[in-house]
């Protein structure tokens, strides 16, 4: 992986979440509720080029010496798109909505965002 250093609003963010690890502040969640079917591979291949075309999203922290610097994925797929099968489309809006609010672990060394395809 590529490593970078971060903005001072990124250090800023990087130090909260150190500093409030339970705190879902950061997170920015949203759903689009879509009645087709939709091919998952396609899906997939689809994202994964998105985030081939923006480094953001396959930013990664890390510490080095103490010190938070962002670290590029060099992988071209994706792997953070998690397929549900539920029938229960409130059931699934409640799921989604909870996750909104766990908060994200810096420290787990997983790219910035996920995405739900149910």
């Amino acid at each position: 992986m590529e490593k970078n250093e971060i903005s001072s609003l990124q250090k800023y963010i990087w130090l909260d979440q150190k500093i409030n690890p339970h705190s879902p502040k950061y997170n920015i969640g949203g759903y689009a509720i879509i009645n087709s079917c939709i091919d998952f591979k396609l899906f997939k291949k689809a994202v994964s080029l998105f985030a081939r075309k923006h480094t953001g999203i396959k930013n990664v922290f890390q510490q080095d010496g103490g010190i938070p610097f962002s670290f590029i994925h060099k992988e071209d797929t994706y792997e953070g798109i998690h397929c549900f099968e539920e029938n229960n489309k409130q059931k699934l809006i409640d799921l989604i909505r909870r996750d909104f609010k766990v908060p994200f672990n810096i420290e787990n060394h997983k790219r910035l965002f996920k995405i739900w395809l149910v």
